[in-house]
């Protein structure tokens, strides 16, 4: 087989291409694909990604054989595809599925076919469709039964890679946490000013009183995260980024993926994917269940250490939105902009039930 070509958009993408691409792939029933159907995926934002979901008509039927995939590609928009490029997004994603993603504790969808010419900036990752899998609503949140299942999940992906030294074989993986990330706190620095103007309807007085200790401590934050282990870390952890499988979480948008601090995937799931009364309600129990899957891997932490674990992620929670500055909620869709908001006051809601930023003191 001749070597395949990238399409730049999903325009370029046929029956034949698929049919190359998912050969090329691994899979060979001996049949072959005679006709597709795209169709956008609804419950995709695609910010920084073209996502589409392409039905397959084959010649035959054969057991394995997809009746659907879908194919991500790099944004069609020139600002987020450069942006996207910038920060290593597609190139992250790509090698994940391609060198992570099928031996890793936490199910993800199936990797058909990943290929990538980071030169020319073109990439095209064809991966499961779990489209008919349960879908939760980031704005209703996950039920407790939910969260359990996911912290179950995150766990074993945390203990399977904690203070891994595979992790140095992924070279491509970026430094989520320690001296790598201190440039953050002067642009969130830079950017506080416009962000506190544009939530000034959201946030509270205390909201932003925190997130001012959260930056005049930010040094202090690093310096004593320097030396705690790194493990596997999603970086985008949140429920509107899996389905469930018969209450089985699938996890997808690796494009955020590092090595850092684990708990910063546990705080930023539990602050923005629960509401704030199932969240209360269940904050405690959700923890414990965490560590307690940890222990049970062989990750041991005392109380001290994982609080301060803990604070430190539940803070660096604040960094993503800050920096979006006077943007933030200007995500061009109502709907958007309410889960944006919705997403802040269960963030602030959750550092203030922890006093997270009681150790920057």
């Amino acid at each position: 087989m001749s070597e395949m070509t990238i399409p730049e958009t999903a325009d370029g993408i046929d029956a034949a291409w698929l049919d190359g691409a998912l050969r090329a792939g691994g899979l060979d029933t001996g049949n072959h694909i005679v006709a597709t159907r795209p169709e956008a995926v609804a419950e995709a934002v695609g910010l920084m990604g073209e996502i589409t979901r392409f039905r397959l008509d084959w010649d035959a039927p054969a057991d394995g054989q997809p009746a659907s995939v879908i194919a991500k590609l790099p944004s069609a928009l020139a600002e987020n595809r450069e942006l996207a490029l910038t920060m290593g997004y597609y190139e992250c994603e790509h090698r994940f599925y391609a060198e992570v993603a099928g031996g890793c504790a936490m199910r993800t969808p199936r990797t058909w076919y990943s290929a990538a010419d980071a030169a020319a900036g073109r990439y095209a990752l064809i991966i499961e469709d779990v489209g008919g899998y349960e879908r939760v609503d980031q704005m209703d949140g996950a039920d407790p039964d939910h969260a359990a299942a996911v912290i179950d999940a995150l766990a074993a992906l945390h203990a399977e890679w904690w203070a891994s030294p595979r992790l140095r074989d992924h070279a491509w993986l970026p430094d989520g946490l320690g001296d790598d990330v201190r440039i953050y706190g002067d642009l969130c620095k830079g950017s506080w000013p416009s962000f506190a103007e544009a939530t000034a309807g959201v946030i509270t007085d205390d909201d932003r009183a925190l997130a001012e200790a959260f930056l005049a401590g930010y040094d202090t934050m690093i310096d004593r995260s320097l030396d705690a282990p790194h493990t596997l870390v999603h970086r985008d952890f949140r429920v509107d980024n899996m389905h469930f499988d018969a209450g089985e979480p699938v996890v997808f948008d690796w494009g955020s993926v590092a090595h850092g601090g684990g708990l910063y995937d546990l705080a930023y799931f539990m602050a923005g994917s629960m509401t704030v009364e199932d969240r209360q309600a269940h904050d405690t129990e959700l923890l414990a269940r965490y560590r307690s899957r940890l222990a049970s891997a062989g990750v041991e932490v005392d109380d001290p250490t994982f609080g301060e674990w803990h604070d430190v992620g539940a803070l660096f929670c604040l960094v993503v939105p800050i920096l979006a500055g006077g943007s933030v909620l200007d995500t061009r869709d109502e709907k958007g902009e309410r889960l944006v908001a919705e997403a802040l006051r269960r963030l602030f809601s959750y550092l203030h039930d922890h006093d997270s930023v009681r150790f920057l003191d």
